[in-house]
């Protein structure tokens, strides 16, 4: 009785771990086809002016600069 047990758990488990792996192959190759990298944005470049006006303390400050952005393409 206690083989007949071993042999079924054994079996149960296996077949998980079949499941598991055809799960994940599966899920790969959908996310692969879902998440496709987008087409490069027409815009890559761009600068934007700022000016940054500020007082501390009685005294006055101003900050002017560009901020430059440019496209790196997709990542995380």
């Amino acid at each position: 009785m206690r083989k007949k047990r071993v042999l079924i758990s054994l079996v149960i488990a296996y077949a998980l771990f079949i499941g598991i792996i055809i799960f994940s192959i599966v899920l790969g190759l959908y996310k692969s086809e879902l998440f496709e990298t987008p087409p490069k944005p027409e815009i890559t470049y761009g600068e934007f002016p700022f000016k940054l006006e500020y007082e501390l303390n009685g005294e006055k400050y101003t900050v002017e600069d560009v901020w430059v952005c440019e496209f790196n393409g997709f990542g995380s």
